[in-house]
């Protein structure tokens, strides 16, 4: 939490009972490797996941499975 990777719930709450989500995995893996979520529309477009919310769990889900990586 100190390193701004694990943020919590609203109201700075933290369920450590909880199970994670997939979108909670991948943002906090996002957050660890210095992943923006600041993509453009085209980047976005590059893939559509039928089983992802058009909400605020597609970006980070979409952020994550785009190679950073140069051939």
């Amino acid at each position: 939490a100190g390193a701004g990777i694990l943020k919590g719930y609203p109201g700075n709450e933290f369920r450590p009972a909880n199970s994670i989500t997939r979108t909670e995995a991948v943002v906090i893996l996002n957050r660890l490797f210095g992943r923006t979520e600041d993509l453009s529309q085209s980047l976005l477009d590059l893939g559509r996941f039928s089983d992802v919310a058009q909400d605020w769990s597609y970006t980070p889900i979409q952020e994550a499975s785009i190679s950073h990586f140069c051939d």
